[in-house]
């Protein structure tokens, strides 16, 4: 079992979000420098769980919410590279 899932999704051409899914909290946090809207992402991921649930009994399926993290990058030429790397940061760190 791991500790963390980690999920990127590609949003339009050029903008990369970051799921995280804790496992041992049971809570999902979706880092955006964009700070878009992730609704629809964070259903999906619940949908998906909650269908794995059903199929694999491990307590999974009880996943919770958190406030949106919201990354902001001063470079604009590689803005995606650093979200992710701060992103990654974060969750290796703490908040």
């Amino acid at each position: 079992m791991y500790d963390l899932l980690m999920l990127p999704q590609r949003k339009g051409n050029n903008h990369w979000v970051l799921l995280v899914a804790s496992v041992m909290s049971r809570t999902v946090t979706i880092y955006d420098w964009l700070g878009g809207n992730n609704k629809a992402l964070f259903d999906l991921f619940c949908q998906f769980m909650c269908q794995r649930a059903q199929i694999v009994k491990d307590g999974l399926e009880k996943i919770s919410s958190v406030p949106w993290k919201q990354l902001w990058s001063v470079c604009i030429d590689d803005c995606q590279m650093f979200g992710h790397e701060k992103a990654s940061h974060n969750v290796a760190t703490g908040p």
